[in-house]
Formats: C-alpha cells, sequence, structure tokens
C-alpha cells in the first residue's frame, strides 16, 4: 500500500529587488503552470508584504521536490532562497480527500 504524499511549506525569500523579481516572473509562472499540471503544486502566492511567497506541495520526498524546486527561473537566476518545511497531514478539511492520495501525485 502507498503511503500518502508528504506536504511541504515552501517559503522563498527574495535575494534582488522587487524590479528584477518581475522580470523574471513569467518565466516562474510557466513553471508553477507545469507543477500544477502535475500535481505537485497545490497553492501558491506572494507574501504580503513582497519579500518573498508561498508554495504549499506535495511530493514522494524532500529530494524529489528539491529537484523540482531548482528548476525554478527565480532559483537558476539566484533572486530567492528557499526554506522548506516538510510536514505529514494528520487533519483536513472534508472534501479535501483527493489532494491527499498518495495516487494524486505525478514525478
Amino acid at each position: 500500500m502507498k503511503s500518502n504524499p508528504t506536504l511541504f511549506v515552501v517559503l522563498l525569500r527574495y535575494l534582488v529587488p522587487l524590479d528584477t523579481i518581475l522580470a523574471i516572473r513569467p518565466a516562474h509562472v510557466d513553471y508553477l503552470k507545469q507543477h500544477y499540471d502535475n500535481g505537485t503544486f497545490l497553492v501558491s502566492g506572494p507574501q504580503v508584504p513582497r519579500a518573498g511567497g508561498l508554495i504549499l506541495a506535495r511530493a514522494t520526498s524532500r529530494s524529489v521536490l528539491m529537484e523540482i524546486l531548482e528548476q525554478d527561473p527565480f532559483y537558476v537566476q539566484k533572486a530567492i532562497e528557499y526554506h522548506v518545511y516538510e510536514f505529514e497531514v494528520n487533519m483536513f478539511t472534508p472534501g479535501l480527500e483527493s489532494v491527499f492520495k498518495a495516487d494524486a501525485v505525478h514525478q
């Protein structure tokens, strides 16, 4: 039996001025869409105030997620740093069962 995927909170901290972030953002959005389509990313957005961002992700392992994160154009351009927090899901709002099924992660 497969175990449930592990979830990760990924905090992004900007290392460059916001105008540099905004110039890279279109490539970053394309990258995000790819990983929404394959089921890895669940939620993302900028922090308020805009000092970085957040991604809620699921993956079969931390190492798999790190390989994915290292492809982010923000990361490739050295515009951000990541802080990754791994957690196991114990409880969730009814209706989110499909989010936490092991076979929902396509990697």
